[in-house]
């Protein structure tokens, strides 16, 4: 940071300016060390004195002038220019925050306003702070098909982060089987639709979230078509008459729209798989997905002869799948990169440990660029 070359260097800093949230300063005689809590990457500069107080002094009060009176008082005699360099070089590491601290301005969401801000800061563009990301989640509408383990998880999760409108789709009632996993109900709503439950219970999160019950039973795209109007996301949850079926439902009636969507979730007794994010003109379908995951049949003498009942699941596995796929959605509502496009994850959750399969687009495939309409893989 003591580099002269740098001293010219002239920046466009904001009226107020702080240092990112989660970062760890430590100094040495001639050097500073940053780590940020959240990515653990590490920064060590050559400094003068006069930087660790500076850094000192980026805490969200003082301008640019501030800054420098503040450091001439403490009896550092250094040029505005050094202190435009210093923060040049700040700037340029992605360790000045991006907007104004909007930890403050909803005391409903402060931990989470704070989470925003840092996000900004990492994956800075114009505009976008904390209040804008905030924002951007309230003038959002979602639908969510199914609302069973994982989709109750989700619809929770996306309630509590503020997104303005979440349409719930499931024809089923609360049942007193569905309670040891399934967050948004008790015993008081066995028996009651499930998607009235859930908007009741959102209602008592936070009445600003308008949950729309859909009491509807799914059984194709046609189902799903008159309710993605003004939509920014689809979620599928559902499982019903079986993960693929209502993926490729989800898939059929979203993708011709351009919107985005979720498909594909499921969990097992020790496997989590969390839901395969297709955007249309970004990344690969979900038939392309589909392709992947079943692969070319090597031997086709081979023929399926018995399969056993699905086994169980638990709260851990749904909340956990379910928590990962609406940070997902919270991901595209944002923004921000996505983790779950081209490429379908399976969790062994006994080892922990990740199973990764890449998904190409298919020539043949509208999300290649090739045919006009979706094409579901060879039966």
């Amino acid at each position: 940071m003591n580099d002269p070359s740098v001293a010219a260097a002239v920046v466009t800093t904001p009226p107020i300016l702080r240092l990112r949230r989660g970062l760890v300063v430590e100094h040495a005689p001639g050097a500073l060390r940053v780590t940020s809590m959240a990515t653990r990457e590490v920064i060590e500069y050559a400094v003068d004195d006069h930087v660790v107080d500076l850094l000192a002094c980026l805490d969200g009060t003082l301008d640019r002038g501030g800054v420098h009176r503040r450091l001439q008082e403490a009896g550092h005699l250094v040029s505005l220019g050094v202190v435009d360099a210093v923060l040049a070089v700040l700037r340029g590491d992605g360790l000045l925050a991006t907007g104004p601290d909007a930890a403050g301005a909803d005391p409903r969401r402060t931990a989470q306003l704070r989470f925003l801000d840092e996000l900004a800061s990492l994956h800075p563009a114009p505009g976008r702070d904390a209040a804008s990301l905030q924002a951007s989640l309230v003038a959002s509408r979602v639908v969510v098909l199914g609302v069973g383990g994982a989709g109750s998880t989700v619809v929770a999760a996306l309630a509590r982060a503020g997104v303005g409108e979440i349409v719930v789709v499931d024809a089923d009632v609360v049942e007193v089987s569905n309670l040891d996993r399934q967050p948004l109900f008790d015993t008081d709503d066995v028996g009651s639709h499930k998607v009235v439950a859930a908007a009741a219970r959102v209602a008592t999160v936070d009445p600003a979230v308008r949950v729309v019950p859909v009491p509807l039973h799914v059984r194709g795209p046609a189902d799903l078509d008159p309710l993605l109007d003004g939509v920014d996301l689809v979620v599928s949850c559902a499982d019903q008459p079986s993960v693929a079926a209502a993926s490729g439902w989800v898939a059929d009636a979203a993708w011709p729209r351009g919107l985005p969507h979720i498909v594909g979730g499921a969990y097992g007794s020790a496997l989590g798989v969390p839901g395969f994010t297709v955007v249309p003109g970004s990344t690969a379908c979900w038939w392309c997905a589909r392709s992947a995951a079943t692969g070319p049949d090597d031997d086709p003498s081979w023929q399926a002869a018995l399969v056993t009942p699905r086994g169980g699941t638990i709260s851990a596995v749904t909340g956990l799948v379910g928590n990962m796929t609406a940070w997902e959605a919270l991901r595209v509502l944002l923004g921000l990169p996505l983790g779950f496009s081209d490429r379908l994850l399976e969790l062994d959750l006994m080892t922990m440990q990740w199973h990764e399969t890449s998904v190409s687009r298919r020539r043949s495939c509208p999300c290649a660029g090739g045919a006009s309409a979706p094409v579901p893989p060879p039966a």
